[in-house]
């Protein structure tokens, strides 16, 4: 119930403020976690979207249509640059996190 209320309210404001929903993205994509952009993006969809929630048994393009129907119904489009030099992960890294990945154990990123 709490977390229906307070998804409510975020969609509410996010549909008064639509700036207020770009700029809570763009600081949740540049320094959120998985969790973050995922209750955004539900968040979102549920303001300016009329894309149906992705099944789990959705393909890869199905599930970034959903993801880009928010933004695209604000006029938003995404766009990648690069992270500054102390936020990349190196290769021998990232081979490292799909080692222990495949191993079955938790890695933080």
């Amino acid at each position: 119930m709490r977390d229906r209320l307070y998804d409510d309210v975020m969609i509410e404001r996010f549909r008064k403020d639509p700036k207020y929903a770009v700029s809570l993205m763009n600081s949740i994509l540049e320094d959120g976690d998985e969790i973050e952009v995922s209750v955004i993006l539900r968040l979102m969809t549920g303001a300016f979207g009329n894309a149906k929630q992705p099944s789990p048994a959705s393909d890869g393009a199905a599930a970034f249509t959903n993801f880009l129907a928010p933004l695209r119904s604000l006029g938003l489009r995404l766009s990648v640059t690069q992270a500054p030099r102390e936020e990349r992960v190196t290769l021998e890294e990232m081979t490292e996190q799909v080692e222990h990945v495949e191993k079955g154990e938790m890695v933080g990123v």
